[in-house]
C-alpha cells in the first residue's frame, strides 16, 4: 500500500461514520431505552509504514540526526521508542561515523532511508540531503619551483579546505612571506625576490591553519669583484703568508659564497701554498691578479689586482774594486764608486758617516782620504721603509810594492805553534786562532747567515716521488716539497784546532741543533728536525814550497 493510499483511508471513513450517525429507522432505540455501553477497542500498534524526515541542506562537519516516523494502518504515528529502527545512507562515503554520531563529510547529495530493524518495513522514498562545504579550516601552500635565482619569481598555489577536506573554490586567501621587506615583492600569488636567502611563503585565510612552504633564492651571476690582502700591509717579509680575500657579488649585492676564481702573480717567484695564500722567497715588487672564471653578468670580465712589496732587509751595497790593491800614495784621495739597491727604494746613504747622493740608478761616487795599508770604507743606507743595512768595503793602498818572488828585507819571522793555533782555553781573551773560530761559531751572525743561506736555497726538495704511466702517458700521483722554515742553534758550540803532519786538523761540535721544515705536495705538514749534536772533522793541507 502506498503512502497516499494510507492517508486516504481515514478520509473515506468519515462519510460512513456520518451516515451511521444519521440513521433514523424505526429500529433505532428511543432515548428512554436502555443502551448497552460499547466495549473498549485497543489501539492498533501494528506498524504499517515508515517515513524519513531530515533537513534538505546541511554544511559539512554538521551532525546528521534524521527522524524515523512509523505509522499503523490508520495512519497514526506509533511510539518509535518501543520500535527498533535503522538508517541507510547512500553513498556511505558522504558521511562519517564518529562513535554514536553521524557527521556530514563529503560535499554533494546523500540520501537516508529509515527501516525497521527486523527488515519488515523500509521507507521506499528516502530523504535527500544536500551537503555544502563547511567553514575554512585548512590551507595548503604550494610553490611551482624552488630554488629560483635572484630577480626571478615563483607562482604560489593556495588550496583551502573545510574540516572534512572539501575544497572551497570561492575562498580568497592572501600570500605572505617571512622575512619581508626590501628585496621581496608579493603580487597576488606571485613572489619575487632580489635578496638571496631562504623564505617561508604561506597562504593566509581567517580561520584556516596550514604550514608554510620554503622558497630558496640563490644569487644571480657574478657582477662585481673586490679583493684585499690579509694582513693588510704594504711591505711583507720573505716567506710571509699573504692571503687574498675576495668578495664576489651579483647585481643585487648578494655575496656569492664559493665563486670560481683564478690567481696570477707577476713577476714570477711567488708560490701558492693553498688556495688564495701566497708566499715569496725573493724580495721585489709583486702584483697578484684575481679573475672570476665562468659565466658573469652580461659576460663582463671581472678582474682586480693588488700591489705590494716583499722586503726583508735594508739596501744592498756593492763597491767597485772591493778587496783589491790600489796603487796610490797614502794620504791622497781614494775614489769610491758603487751602487745601492732596495726593493722599496733608498731614502738615505752615508759613507764613513758622511751623507752621499745617489743617481737615478742608485749609483754613487765619492772620495775618502787614503792611508797606508788596509782602508775600510763603511757604507750605511736606509730604505723608504726605515730598514737599515751596512756594508764595509776594503782597499789595500800603497805606492810601493814588493815583487811576489822576492823575500822581504828587514822582515819579521812569525812562527805558528800549537798554542798559537789552539791554546785550549776558550774562556780567556782571544789568544789563539781557535778562540776566534769558536767566537764566530757561537755568534748570532753565523746563525743569521745560516738562516739566510738556507732560505735562499728553498725549496730544498721539490720533485715527484711516485709516477704512474698508462699507455705511454705518465702522471705524478705523489709529490713532495721540502722548505726550510727556521733554525735553533742554542749552543754552546765548541771547536779545536790541532797541527798535524802536513796540515791542520779542525773539529767542530754543534750542540742541540734544530731545523724547522715545511712539507708540502700531496701531503702537507711542518715540524722540527732536532739533533743532540753534530760533529764535523776535516784536515787542511799546509805546506811551504821553496822555503816560503
Amino acid at each position: 500500500m502506498t503512502r497516499a493510499m494510507r492517508r486516504l483511508l481515514p478520509a473515506l471513513a468519515l462519510p460512513l461514520l456520518a451516515v451511521a450517525c444519521a440513521d433514523t429507522s424505526s429500529n433505532a432505540p428511543t432515548p428512554d431505552a436502555a443502551v448497552d455501553a460499547a466495549p473498549d477497542v485497543p489501539p492498533d500498534t501494528t506498524p504499517a509504514s515508515v517515513d524519513t524526515e531530515a533537513p534538505t541542506t546541511v554544511r559539512a562537519g554538521t551532525e546528521l540526526t534524521p527522524r524515523c516516523v512509523v505509522r499503523n494502518r490508520a495512519g497514526m504515528a506509533l511510539d518509535t521508542a518501543a520500535l527498533r529502527t535503522s538508517l541507510t545512507w547512500s553513498p556511505m562515503a558522504s558521511v562519517r561515523v564518529d562513535g554514536m554520531r553521524t557527521i556530514a563529510s563529503r560535499v554533494g547529495t546523500v540520501t537516508v532511508a529509515c527501516a525497521l530493524a527486523d527488515g519488515s518495513l523500509r521507507d521506499d522514498t528516502p530523504a535527500r540531503i544536500e551537503i555544502t562545504p563547511g567553514a575554512p579550516a585548512r590551507i595548503t601552500t604550494t610553490i611551482d619551483r624552488t630554488p629560483i635565482t635572484a630577480g626571478e619569481e615563483a607562482m604560489v598555489t593556495c588550496a583551502v579546505t573545510d574540516a572534512e577536506g572539501n575544497a572551497l573554490t570561492d575562498a580568497h586567501p592572501t600570500v605572505a612571506t617571512m622575512p619581508t621587506g626590501e628585496g621581496v615583492t608579493v603580487t597576488g600569488t606571485r613572489v619575487a625576490a632580489t635578496r638571496a636567502g631562504t623564505y617561508s611563503v604561506a597562504c593566509q585565510l581567517a580561520g584556516a591553519m596550514g604550514d608554510a612552504a620554503s622558497l630558496v633564492v640563490n644569487p644571480a651571476a657574478p657582477a662585481s669583484l673586490r679583493i684585499a690582502r690579509s694582513p693588510d700591509r704594504m711591505v711583507y717579509r720573505v716567506e710571509d703568508e699573504i692571503t687574498i680575500e675576495s668578495i664576489v657579488e651579483d647585481r643585487y649585492g648578494n655575496r656569492i659564497a664559493s665563486p670560481m676564481l683564478a690567481y696570477e702573480s707577476t713577476p714570477a717567484g711567488g708560490r701558492s701554498t693553498r688556495p688564495a695564500v701566497w708566499t715569496y722567497a725573493d724580495e721585489g715588487r709583486y702584483t697578484i691578479a684575481v679573475r672570476v672564471t665562468g659565466p658573469t653578468e652580461g659576460g663582463r670580465a671581472l678582474q682586480q689586482t693588488t700591489d705590494f712589496v716583499v722586503d726583508s732587509s735594508g739596501p744592498q751595497a756593492t763597491c767597485e774594486g772591493d778587496a783589491t790593491m790600489i796603487n796610490l800614495r797614502p794620504g791622497a784621495p781614494l775614489t769610491v764608486r758603487g751602487t745601492l739597491r732596495d726593493t722599496s727604494g733608498v731614502r738615505s746613504a752615508r759613507i764613513n758617516g758622511r751623507d752621499i747622493t745617489l743617481n737615478a740608478q742608485g749609483g754613487f761616487e765619492t772620495t775618502v782620504t787614503s792611508r797606508f795599508g788596509m782602508n775600510f770604507v763603511e757604507i750605511a743606507a736606509t730604505d723608504t721603509l726605515g730598514m737599515e743595512n751596512t756594508r764595509t768595503c776594503v782597499f789595500l793602498v800603497s805606492d810601493r810594492w814588493q815583487p811576489e818572488a822576492d823575500l822581504l828585507s828587514r822582515g819579521v819571522s812569525l812562527q805558528l805553534t800549537q798554542r798559537a793555533m789552539d791554546d785550549g782555553d776558550p774562556l780567556t781573551p782571544i789568544t789563539s786562532l781557535d778562540d776566534i773560530l769558536q767566537t764566530v761559531l757561537n755568534s748570532s751572525g753565523l746563525s743569521n747567515q745560516l738562516d739566510s743561506s738556507l732560505r735562499a736555497a728553498n725549496p730544498l726538495k721539490d720533485s715527484c716521488d711516485q709516477e704512474v704511466c698508462v699507455l705511454g702517458r705518465c702522471a705524478c700521483v705523489f709529490r713532495s716539497r721540502v722548505d726550510y722554515d727556521g733554525r735553533e742553534l742554542p749552543g754552546p758550540n765548541t771547536t779545536s784546532l790541532t797541527l798535524v803532519d802536513g796540515g791542520l786538523r779542525a773539529h767542530v761540535r754543534l750542540e742541540d741543533v734544530g731545523i724547522r721544515l715545511r712539507i708540502g705536495g700531496t701531503l702537507s705538514t711542518n715540524g722540527w728536525v732536532r739533533f743532540s749534536s753534530l760533529d764535523v772533522d776535516l784536515t787542511f793541507d799546509l805546506s811551504a814550497p821553496g822555503g816560503m
